[in-house]
């Protein structure tokens, strides 16, 4: 068999290293850097070979030690990836010191209830929120309510008994978390003008008492109250109605708000009246281009995920955006990731990890639980703490032989991601 002369296959070598992407075999993307880069786990390399649903988050170098450039009253000085956090659990009464410390020094932006943390008498003092504040003034805390659901004794049955959605008889009607007649749990109606003052007044305040930057409104019912079929509703014919009244209760409790308010739906028409997006289902690791997902009621598809990270960051407007990956799966993490660093701007665009394992619930609501919060920081500190500098301009997509790879230039680094399907 005749060979190829060396310099020949020295000119091949050299012509396939040139290609900055190209096809490896037919699945996977073979990315040859044009110099050596350090991953995620501080491994040098000179190439990194992504199928659909991987990512790479590389730098030019090792990160600074954080402890010598930590800047007075500046939380994770350098870091690239804001963390922030809505959570119900991670506590047996209140929040221990040493959590109080970790949530100091790592997260821009904290969530609770404070109303049912005062039931269960667990969760935060206004004292504690005032020490996070005055530890780390880009901190923001809000206090968090149900849009819809009022549980004894905050709810009155002597004096709000008209404010709760009825069915067609007349009847208290069971839904979301009402299960059943005579139970605590009560489902209010958004309409009810009196709802609507009591629950204004109400976050008004917790704000206050709390120290809070604002609210984060959990299950407005955009397209129909849950569990509750509305052609059953005493007051309501249909879900534009039920939309139109949900617009109208919230310009009515933001009117003349010195605080904020947010809230999970993602449309301008929603977010007309408030400040910013707690996005409860903002991302999956199942996620990729060419497929449309629905997060609560609207469609929206890799492109829109990415610009309402960018769009909420540039308005300034606050940002818990969650993102959902298997427990110990670092490829997703790392996906979820780069997907979020492809998009974000601003300190108050944060990401949220949903850590989901043991096959259901409520371990597929892990991340609302703040002690795992802090074991999935501890175990993946090389992702969380990667440090890339400022961006450089705004994500682009590369196409090669009609498949697509996302890429953002920082500082001190790049990301690239695969969001193709499989």
């Amino acid at each position: 068999m005749r060979r190829l002369p060396i310099r020949l296959i020295l000119s091949l070598l050299l012509l396939l290293n040139s290609c900055a992407i190209f096809r490896d075999d037919g699945l996977d993307v073979l990315i040859s850097l044009d110099r050596p880069m350090l991953n995620a786990k501080d491994e040098m390399v000179d190439r990194v070979v992504l199928s659909a649903g991987n990512a790479a988050i590389l730098r030019y170098g090792p990160s600074p030690d954080v402890k010598t450039s930590l800047p007075a009253g500046s939380i994770r000085f350098g870091k690239s990836v804001r963390l922030g956090g809505y959570f119900f659990g991670g506590w047996d009464n209140f929040l221990t010191p040493d959590q109080l410390d970790w949530i100091s020094d790592h997260l821009d932006v904290l969530s609770l209830n404070p109303l049912y943390a005062q039931d269960n008498q667990k969760g935060v003092t206004p004292e504690n929120i005032a020490d996070l504040k005055a530890r780390n003034p880009h901190f923001k805390f809000y206090t968090m309510l149900f849009a819809t659901t009022l549980r004894e004794p905050m709810f009155d049955p002597k004096t709000m008994s008209e404010w709760v959605i009825k069915d067609k008889s007349g009847k208290e009607a069971l839904g979301v978390r009402r299960g059943y007649d005579g139970d605590k749990y009560h489902v209010m109606d958004m309409g009810n003008k009196d709802y609507t003052r009591f629950f204004r007044n109400m976050i008004m305040q917790h704000t206050e008492q709390y120290h809070a930057d604002g609210t984060a409104i959990d299950e407005v019912m955009w397209n129909g109250y849950w569990g509750i079929d509305v052609s059953t509703m005493k007051n309501y014919t249909d879900v534009s109605q039920i939309q139109n009244t949900c617009y109208s209760f919230l310009e009515e409790i933001t009117k003349d708000n010195p605080k904020e308010v947010i809230h999970q739906a993602f449309w301008p028409d929603a977010q007309k009246h408030t400040n910013g997006i707690w996005g409860e289902t903002s991302f999956y690791s199942s996620f990729r281009d060419g497929e449309k997902y629905k997060i609560f009621y609207e469609e929206i598809d890799f492109t829109n995920i990415l610009n309402k990270l960018s769009e909420l960051g540039e308005k300034g407007e606050t940002y818990l955006w969650a993102a959902f990956y298997d427990r110990g799966n670092e490829q997703q993490l790392e996906y979820a990731l780069a997907t979020y660093l492809l998009g974000k701007s601003g300190d108050h665009t944060v990401f949220h990890p949903q850590p989901v394992f043991g096959g259901g619930y409520p371990n597929n609501l892990a991340g609302y639980d703040l002690r795992n919060m802090i074991q999935e920081y501890e175990s993946n500190k090389k992702l969380y703490d990667v440090e890339l500098g400022n961006p450089i301009g705004k994500y682009y997509v590369q196409t090669i032989n009609e498949k697509k790879v996302w890429v953002r230039k920082y500082e001190k680094g790049i990301v690239y991601c695969n969001a193709n399907e499989f």
